[in-house]
């Protein structure tokens, strides 16, 4: 059953998984997510959300290699103004 949130939208759906990092940055906050991908059962999925809204995911074959990347996308996130 999903949760409603104000005006009957429904509330954004949580997905199991190892918050990385979560930035902030003019009101509006942003992280990243690791976790195992879902769908066959191989590799690692990251997951990024601007307050709450996943605006991208990205597929690794290896956790190394994923949190390599989402090291780098929070490196990327700082020079932009996010803290």
């Amino acid at each position: 059953m999903l949760r409603m949130t104000d005006g009957n939208r429904p509330a954004p759906r949580r997905m199991p998984g190892e918050e990385l990092w979560r930035l902030h940055r003019e009101g509006s906050v942003a992280s990243c997510a690791l976790r195992e991908h879902a769908e066959g059962g191989s590799g690692w999925e990251l997951v990024i959300r601007i307050d709450d809204d996943i605006t991208g995911t990205r597929h690794y074959d290896s956790e190394r290699i994923a949190r390599y990347y989402a090291d780098a996308l929070r490196q990327d996130y700082g020079r932009d103004g996010w803290t």
